[in-house]
């Protein structure tokens, strides 16, 4: 296992359920989504916006939310310099070892929506 690499793959993930929340709710990033609102309010407002889409793959628990909320993944991961596959990522995610398993098992299924 190469954590190193795993590392990087999980940040692919995080990122990448970021950008696709940001799509999904017409946003131009993250970021801009977030706007000023305070970081529970932010999460309220994802929350209840995903729950309000008709597909039901696109809706995540608030405690992922939360999650993804406050990891900060580094604005400097370039999508061309550090790419994996879905089941590279998916790889990474089986690997991990620690309490957050469960909520990166969770995005991968929300950014995939493929069951896990």
């Amino acid at each position: 296992m190469n954590t190193r690499v795993d590392g990087v793959r999980i940040r692919i993930l995080l990122r990448s359920c970021k950008s696709r929340i940001a799509r999904l709710l017409h946003a131009e990033s993250w970021s801009t989504l977030q706007g000023n609102d305070s970081d529970k309010a932010f999460q309220r407002r994802i929350y209840e916006s995903l729950s309000a889409m008709p597909d039901p793959r696109d809706h995540l628990p608030q405690d992922v939310i939360g999650y993804l909320c406050a990891y900060k993944v580094r604005e400097f991961l370039n999508s061309q310099a550090h790419e994996a596959s879905e089941e590279e990522i998916l790889e990474s995610v089986k690997r991990y070892l620690t309490d957050e398993k469960q909520f990166l098992l969770t995005l991968y299924g929300f950014f995939t929506h493929k069951p896990v």
